[in-house]
């Protein structure tokens, strides 16, 4: 099989497979889950790939000055670049304990100010494992990337009839 149509098939089915994964599991923690009141105590800068511990210190020190400067609204003279982006995190009272975890979404702006409060849903088995209680993208994601996933295959597998035939 040539290579590229392999690496397009391979492509094709974790599109399909990783949206019905993570809606598996967010229909699990709907329904399984506890829901509770959280509230954000920080919004951390997303560390880059393969970046060092000193350079992303310095890099979070601009970030959160950064972060107070457009929570006051100042506005700096000239075009302000992001920082990067960031991901809220919440601290919420479940099973009878204090939790706190990072949300897998970051955004730039921050979505959230510290102290906003949001409901979420844990998961009974991994309180550290939550989902917002208003989220929906996840559906849209599984509706986007499954006809997508298959329209790939469909395609890799005709061009492997046709690298067949010559």
């Amino acid at each position: 099989m040539n290579l590229l149509v392999f690496w397009i098939m391979i492509l094709g089915i974790m599109l399909i497979v990783m949206p019905i994964c993570f809606s598996l599991r967010t229909i699990n923690i709907r329904k399984n889950g506890e829901e509770v009141e959280a509230v954000v105590v920080k919004n951390i800068l997303r560390r880059g790939e393969g970046e060092r511990d000193s350079s992303f210190a310095s890099r979070q020190q601009r970030a959160d000055h950064y972060l107070a400067d457009f929570y006051a609204g100042i506005q700096k003279k000239g075009i302000q670049e992001s920082p990067g982006s960031f991901q809220p995190v919440f601290q919420y009272r479940a099973n009878g304990r204090t939790h706190e975890t990072t949300y897998y979404v970051s955004t730039w702006p921050p979505r959230y100010k510290v102290g906003d409060i949001e409901r979420i849903i844990c998961d009974r088995r991994d309180y550290k494992r939550i989902i917002l209680a208003s989220e929906k993208a996840v559906g849209i994601f599984a509706f986007i990337a499954v006809p997508i996933g298959l329209a790939l295959i469909v395609f890799s597998l005709l061009g492997h009839l046709l690298y067949i035939r010559g």
